[in-house]
């Protein structure tokens, strides 16, 4: 269970992205079964629903890369007709999820990404 403060932390971070990042449209962080914690978007999202998808994402790419003998999954990207959405572990109970329009670089998007899911590492981790 997060505490108020690590929500209001959580928080500030994704709206940091989002603000940093005009492509960015969203960001929702969940605990590896499925439950939302924290979300930041443009418009109106499901963080409850793109949390339970998330985990399942998260899943099924850790199944695949064993499957295929490549070690632990990093991260999964879905692209899609008008952009992108990754999801990656903050750490080992945490997962953030991004979702970019189709414009971003995708370098950009998992830099992005993987500096924010850092940064989320050291507010869960207290």
């Amino acid at each position: 269970m997060s505490t108020v403060a690590e929500h209001e932390g959580y928080q500030a971070r994704l709206k940091e992205l989002l603000e940093s990042q005009t492509e960015v449209t969203g960001a929702v962080i969940s605990t590896e079964d499925g439950h939302a914690l924290a979300g930041y978007s443009r418009r109106e999202l499901s963080g409850e629903r793109i949390a339970a998808m998330s985990s399942s994402l998260v899943g099924l790419g850790g199944t695949m890369a064993h499957t295929v003998g490549q070690g632990e999954n990093e991260f999964v990207i879905v692209q899609n007709n008008d952009g992108y959405v990754a999801t990656l572990r903050i750490d080992n109970r945490h997962l953030l999820t991004v979702a970019a329009k189709a414009g971003i670089n995708l370098g950009m998007l998992l830099t992005l990404s993987r500096n924010t899911a850092k940064d989320l590492a050291a507010i869960v981790g207290k």
